[in-house]
């Protein structure tokens, strides 16, 4: 990465670096959390760990916060009338009450408003309005299943794919690795159906650490935030404060809030498990960081969120509201979610991490190794009860 100036303007080039090819994550690990753990806290502490070992590197009364969306298997084959074949991504699930959703239609400039697409055991869709005001164009299809199908979410998990990311690549597509990736490209503590990607932070987590984590005086919460276009979506223009973020739905139920609040009063950590986890707290506590009574209106309810987080300047931070640390893993060059490390930790500071994990051979990536990073907050001393 090139050196630039301390108060210049970044851009997107700045954000790139080199991630070795073998080092790129294809399958996951044998065991989840036999993954490797990246251990940062300020410029003199950087560790190696094993994940399985996050019960003894944790303080007691700390609260790792979840998010506990569900993927859905959102990548479909479709057909034209003409017999052209074409791959649907969808963006959200449509039901009965509301047939129609968004998605990604791939080779797009094949489709025109009003064009029909045509799928396994009848079901047909028929092409919207376009939307090219992201990085990604996206249509509305309007879904029509017909008698014989009478649960449109069974026909999703019957004829759906595993919505792996473009940089997973492997020599054989078989079976064998669809039931793999069934499996393990979802979190073993998701319940909320309707991400497109997986929370990958959570991915390392297996039911007998969460136990142990408990054991150890660990106290764990849940938000969901469907995973959609605003977290993959790529930045486009080298001006990146011109990225626009796609809007992504979050919820926040009381209990999290209440934990929220109670580690903030007795000022124990809190770790967000993820990006996702982050963006959707922080973006609560965005629209009142004076009061918890004001922000009562805006949990148990879904909220919308585009947070873009990301350092305008070389010597620029961002301070976390809510959260003293993120467990996360290590994401793509020039992606919103290592812009948003770098805002986190400093821009030198996330580099400087990234190389370490480059020389220590640290699966980078979605099915790659994790790390646990800690950071400065704001104070939250004149928040009122």
């Amino acid at each position: 990465m090139e050196e630039v100036n301390k108060g210049k303007q970044l851009n997107l080039n700045d954000f790139s670096f080199h991630v070795p090819d073998d080092q790129v994550a294809h399958f996951p690990a044998k065991k989840r959390d036999s993954s490797k753990l990246l251990f940062y806290k300020g410029k003199s502490e950087i560790k190696n760990f094993d994940f399985k070992s996050l019960p003894d590197i944790l303080p007691q009364g700390t609260l790792l916060i979840f998010n506990n969306t569900k993927v859905f298997p959102c990548r479909l084959q479709a057909q034209k009338d003409t017999g052209a074949q074409l791959e649907v991504f969808l963006l959200s699930l449509p039901n009965e009450k509301n047939p129609n959703c968004q998605a990604i239609v791939k080779p797009i400039k094949r489709i025109k408003t009003g064009t029909k697409l045509y799928f396994q055991e009848g079901v047909i869709a028929e092409v919207g309005d376009f939307n090219n005001n992201g990085s990604i164009p996206t249509v509305s299809l309007k879904f029509f299943s017909p008698p014989g199908v009478s649960d449109f979410h069974c026909w999703i998990d019957r004829f759906g794919q595993t919505p792996l990311p473009p940089y997973i690549k492997r020599q054989t597509d078989d079976s064998k690795n669809a039931e793999i990736d069934k499996k393990r490209y979802q979190t073993v503590y998701a319940r909320c159906e309707g991400s497109t990607a997986a929370p990958t932070a959570g991915l390392h987590f297996t039911k007998d650490l969460l136990e142990e984590l408990e054991r150890s005086g660990i106290k764990s919460s849940c938000v969901t935030l469907h995973v959609g276009l605003g977290t993959f979506a790529p930045v486009r223009n080298n001006d990146i404060k011109t990225h626009k973020m796609h809007k992504e739905f979050y919820f926040i139920p009381s209990e999290t809030f209440e934990a929220i609040k109670e580690n903030i009063r007795s000022k124990n950590p809190i770790v967000a498990v993820g990006t996702t986890s982050l963006r959707a707290v922080e973006s609560l506590f965005y629209h009142d960081c004076k009061s918890f009574e004001n922000l009562s209106s805006y949990v148990d309810a879904w909220n919308e969120t585009d947070l873009f987080i990301y350092p305008k300047t070389k010597n620029d931070f961002f301070s976390p509201r809510v959260l003293d640390g993120l467990i996360t893993n290590f994401h793509q060059p020039q992606s919103t979610l290592y812009m948003l490390i770098s805002a986190l930790l400093g821009f030198d500071e996330a580099k400087r991490v990234y190389d370490y994990a480059v020389k220590n051979k640290f699966r980078f990536f979605s099915y790659g190794d994790s790390s646990l990073l800690w950071f400065k907050k704001k104070e939250m001393d004149d928040l009122k009860s």
